[in-house]
């Protein structure tokens, strides 16, 4: 679905679907700054030892220069040109090849063109009989399609050679034709010394964009000729700093420009919807909605339709031609019994609509990270499809994860603006985040003393919601050797037992119930027998596991408030919201059932207790039969912390 290019060079990233080129005037310019191969080598060199002598990075990008060029069908030719000075060997590794990836349906072949200049002024060209062509997913298990990426190695690189490369892109039609969303990454953990977009279409074209953290940049406008022309340029970029995880959706961690052809969302949202109802118009379902029907209620209806989906239909992207965009008709994906996001969320649709339920398709683009600008509208900013059905309550629904119900939403689809594809649209709706009590594991652990020594173990967990999903995904199948490790080690180390003696679980495909899991082991020293004692350790750290490893780093207390720059701390204050991925509830159920003869001395202290916003309650009780009771729970509460919560 994503028509953004993401090509990464060293460490500095770009996502590749802008149109710049030519230089505008920009302070003075350097014999590297100049149209691909013109430049003379000797000056190149000497100007580019002025920039580099600074620098003890392992290599500099000199020139990031993008062009994009429109004509009146939207069709582009797209130019990325670079110019960079290798400095290190380590740099030799990461700039000694070049590569374009493209869409044979939309886009011709892309044109590579690269000099290399050595630090003794000689020019080595590419080779154009190395130019290699290949598919991009052919290592994928289950995406098949057209893309195709070129590559080729850049001769004669080493340490002080100046690497200039270009990479054309020319579309032979629009990819969609209500228009089309593009982003360029400036700057990344290389310095840039100077970085430039040209903007070149039609006058009286619709045209939106934004500028993200660039305040430096230079911005021109000029209309001649019925063509409006625009340029961004910036200076030296410093290498980025390592950005905070889980930062809110809207914070983009590096400096970026957006922009887009779309007239609006109103127009791609028809354009598209009009695209998704000429196939699913006529699809046979009935079969599925009369099985559905049967259940009556509109939830269960949808979830009715929504496990026989799963049973008819595998998980398989198919993207040749227009089909990476637009999915196929519900008969196909029903005769090939495969399908991706699009194919699967159509069908779903098509199945709903059959049984009464208004539904439309969304799209989205997944997190976590930096969700889309919702004030720029174009087609090629979304990366996943799923549906939307309007009602009481609303129902979004994945129709790619297998084990969920029409109440709940994967974590990376939560929080997430989504253009729900129907005519009448005009903004994007933000997906719901779904509240921590919605994905729960709740685990029994019920300790039978003996009469001395190691306890016997019983222990069985209830799964709900999220957590019910990837359980049932995780342990549902055959029992692999590496599963029965995994537990095996799983009951070592919280129960200290020789061994698991006996390992069972519940349908995975029966959504009609919780999940479960039950583990039994017959010596367990978790929990022990003497002469004189009898006890249950009760460690609570692993309750927390779940949350991000970020919240589980030290980096040491806070540095000495009267010293500005104390050397011997590494902390670091949170400047953003932390954005969980996914709230959660852990329960843990003791039940510890004393040997002959023994009595409870004293029950602990109920405990509540705050971890930031999230909540750690710790509670006993003495029950029947002399048994210990004692419930832990922990509850992250919601999804979004301040910087002073973390």
């Amino acid at each position: 679905m994503s028509r953004i290019r993401f090509i990464a060079f060293a460490s500095f990233a770009v996502s590749l679907t802008l149109l710049v080129s030519c230089p505008v005037g920009f302070a003075q310019a350097q014999p590297w700054d100049a149209p691909m191969g013109s430049g003379d080598p000797a000056a190149i060199l000497k100007s580019a030892a002025a920039v580099t002598s600074r620098s003890k990075q392992n290599s500099i990008v000199l020139l990031h220069d993008e062009s994009f060029s429109f004509d009146a069908a939207g069709r582009r030719v797209e130019s990325r040109h670079l110019v960079v000075q290798i400095l290190t060997a380590a740099g030799v590794s990461q700039w000694g090849s070049m590569q374009a990836v493209f869409q044979p349906w939309h886009e011709q072949r892309p044109r590579l063109a690269a000099r290399v200049i050595t630090a003794d002024a000689a020019v080595h060209l590419l080779d154009s009989k190395t130019v290699s062509e290949s598919s991009v997913h052919s290592q994928s298990d289950d995406l098949y399609s057209d893309d195709r990426v070129v590559r080729a190695p850049l001769p004669a690189v080493a340490p002080g050679a100046v690497i200039e490369e270009e990479i054309i892109y020319t579309d032979t039609q629009a990819m969609f034709d209500a228009g089309v969303f593009h982003q360029i990454l400036f700057g990344g953990h290389i310095p840039v010394e100077k970085s430039r977009l040209l903007i070149d279409l039609p006058a009286g074209s619709p045209f939106t964009y934004e500028v993200k953290l660039l305040p430096e940049v230079s911005v021109q406008k000029k209309v001649d000729a019925g063509r409006l022309r625009l340029s961004f340029e910036n200076g030296p970029l410093e290498p980025l700093e390592d950005w905070e995880p889980y930062r809110p959706t809207d914070i983009p961690n590096r400096p970026q420009i957006s922009f887009s052809i779309a007239q609006s969302w109103n127009a791609i949202a028809r354009s598209y919807s009009a695209a998704v109802d000429a196939k699913i118009a006529n699809a046979e379902v009935k079969p599925f909605v009369d099985i559905a029907r049967q259940k009556q209620e509109r939830t269960r209806i949808a979830d009715s339709l929504i496990e026989q989906l799963h049973k008819n239909v595998r998980y398989t992207g198919i993207e040749f031609g227009e089909s990476a965009l637009i999915p196929h008709l519900p008969a196909e994906t029903l005769a090939h019994r495969y399908g991706d996001c699009k194919d699967k969320s159509a069908l779903l649709v098509a199945m709903l609509r059959g049984a009464g339920i208004p539904a439309y398709l969304a799209l989205l683009s997944t997190g976590p990270g930096l969700d889309i600008p919702r004030d720029i509208p174009g087609m090629g900013q979304f990366d996943h499809a799923i549906v939307f059905a309007p009602g009481t309550p609303n129902l979004w629904i994945d129709a790619t994860a297998k084990y969920m119900r029409s109440a709940d939403l994967p974590v990376e689809d939560q929080g997430r603006w989504a253009l729900v594809v129907r005519p009448e649209t005009t903004a994007l709706v933000l997906t719901p985040e779904l509240p921590s009590s919605s994905s729960r594991q709740v685990e029994t652990r019920e300790f039978f003393l003996s009469e001395d020594g190691p306890a016997r173990v019983v222990e069985t967990t209830e799964t709900f919601g999220l957590v019910d999903a990837a359980y049932r995904n995780y342990y549902g199948g055959a029992e692999t050797k590496e599963l029965r490790k995994s537990l095996e080690d799983y009951v070592k180390s919280t129960y200290l037992a020789e061994k698991l003696d006996k390992y069972e679980h519940g349908d995975s495909d029966d959504l009609s119930k919780p999940y479960f899991i039950r583990l039994a082991v017959e010596k367990a020293r978790r929990g022990l027998v003497s002469a004189t004692d009898a006890a249950v350790g009760t460690p609570l750290p692993p309750i927390l596991q779940r949350l991000p490893t970020y919240l589980w780093e030290d980096s040491g207390p806070p540095p000495d408030p009267d010293k500005k720059n104390d050397p011997n701390s590494n902390y670091k204050v949170r400047k953003h919201e932390l954005i969980l991925p996914g709230g959660f509830v852990t329960e843990w159920n003791y039940k510890i059932h004393p040997s002959e003869g023994y009595r409870l001395r004293a029950l602990p202290q109920d405990v509540t207790q705050n971890i930031g916003p999230a909540l750690l309650t710790r509670i006993y009780r003495q029950g029947p039969g002399n048994v210990v009771l004692a419930t832990f729970r922990f509850d992250t509460v919601k999804n979004h912390w301040s910087a002073a919560e973390v």
